[in-house]
């Protein structure tokens, strides 16, 4: 009987040689969940070990999301060609994982580079989807053709984001809106909100407020929305009370003004509004200069301040009152005009 003559020395290093996929997906997630990798084990000059040196290597997971993602089997003997497999198996949880393969040949260690495999979300869950447009409120109730970007945040059942190349349907109750989106490995995905055709009215809100509304389906095929309101505010508008005034020896005035667009909703943010006042011995206080935040809020379209008389001289004097506004919805200015004693 002859004995099987060695082609190759002691296992040195430990190579992966192949992978079914680089990424699997949750448990449950209707993708494919586990992946087979082949590793070669090669003496010091790069050849495969032979059945007389050939090695058992052990399979362990070096880090990973933590949801219960496994590898089967734990260990394996090379085969002729050097060679052993191991099959990694997604649990509950995405995030990347890392797979070492190690062999112990006498005192020491041959260990493989990590190989890393994304474990991605699965389908969308109700509870975890959202919309959120980029701006709450922009000037399109008049000017047509500016975009606003509206992004849908989708997770699986999990709270991770779901796979990627999930559809997402979008639709509007004011302007136009770019239908759909896949999603990415965040889970998210953006279109733009065109102003344009037909101007929003929402049945409570009123005029100006439009409902954005996505839309995707679960894991049961059922269909699961999320929405969110746009405001497209218009042209600028400024009132204000008193229009005339008479400020008494020492006294004072409070004027109460609004500045808003046509529908009384807030102008955009970044919108300025500033109060001069012009005259002599006066002194004003209040809100006398603002910048609008990004806000649908109806409360920052009112405003106030006061004129004081701060002399004891009776002289009758002029005072002029300018208010302005600027921004991405336009300009407006409004003058009036009254006397102090």
């Amino acid at each position: 009987v002859t004995s099987e003559v060695p082609t190759s020395g002691e296992a040195a290093s430990i190579v992966l040689v192949s992978q079914t996929s680089k990424s699997i997906g949750v448990k449950g997630s209707g993708s494919v969940e586990t992946a087979q990798l082949v590793f070669e084990v090669q003496d010091s000059s790069g050849k495969p070990v032979d059945l007389a040196h050939s090695v058992e290597v052990n399979f362990r997971i070096g880090s990973g999301p933590g949801g219960g993602e496994f590898v089967y089997p734990p260990k394996a003997r090379t085969d002729g060609k050097g060679r052993v497999s191991v099959n990694v198996v997604s649990g509950t949880k995405a995030g990347v994982v890392q797979i070492v393969a190690e062999s112990f040949v006498g005192t020491k260690t041959v260990r493989s580079l990590p190989v890393v495999i994304v474990i991605h979300g699965g389908l969308p869950d109700s509870a975890h989807f959202s919309i959120a447009p980029e701006k709450l409120n922009f000037p399109g109730y008049n000017i047509f053709g500016l975009t606003n970007k509206i992004t849908a945040y989708v997770g699986d059942k999990y709270g991770n984001p779901v796979k990627p190349g999930t559809a997402v349907y979008f639709t509007t109750t004011g302007g136009i809106i770019e239908g759909s989106v896949l999603t990415n490995d965040k889970g998210q995905g953006s279109v733009n909100l065109i102003s344009a055709e037909p101007r929003p009215v929402h049945p409570v809100l009123g005029p100006g407020y439009a409902v954005i509304t996505a839309t995707t389906a679960d894991e049961n095929q059922n269909t699961i929305k999320a929405e969110t309101i746009v405001l497209f505010s218009g042209i600028p508008q400024i009132s204000v009370e008193p229009a005339t005034f008479d400020i008494p020896n020492l006294g004072s005035q409070v004027f109460n003004y609004i500045v808003s667009d046509q529908n009384g909703n807030p102008l955009a943010g970044g919108t300025t509004i500033s109060v001069s006042i012009d005259g002599k011995d006066i002194r004003a206080l209040g809100d006398l200069n603002i910048t609008l935040p990004d806000t649908r809020d109806r409360s920052w379209t009112r405003f106030s301040f006061a004129i004081q008389d701060t002399t004891a001289d009776t002289t009758r004097r002029p005072i002029l009152v300018r208010i302005s506004t600027s921004g991405p919805n336009g300009s407006a200015t409004v003058n009036i005009s009254g006397i102090a004693r």
